[in-house]
């Protein structure tokens, strides 16, 4: 689960932080209007008591990438 966050932070560390800035913000949107809708709910609250940080950041951007496949 981890390693596939790893190519992420490949770029320099300055474009790492923005593009974690704001690609957060967007999952944190995403996972938002997602929660309002009921889709997730279970899912997140199985999962996070039990995760840590990074595998967390991992869940909202396979969550992130999967709404965007969804979007095309």
């Amino acid at each position: 689960m981890i390693a596939s966050c790893i190519p992420f932070f490949a770029p320099p560390k300055q474009v790492v932080i923005y593009r974690a800035t704001s690609t957060v913000t967007k999952m944190i949107a995403i996972v938002n209007e997602e929660l309002e809708s009921k889709r997730v709910v279970r899912n997140i609250s199985q999962h996070t008591a039990r995760l840590d940080q990074m595998e967390i950041f991992c869940f909202l951007l396979k969550r992130f990438q999967a709404h965007r496949r969804e979007k095309k």
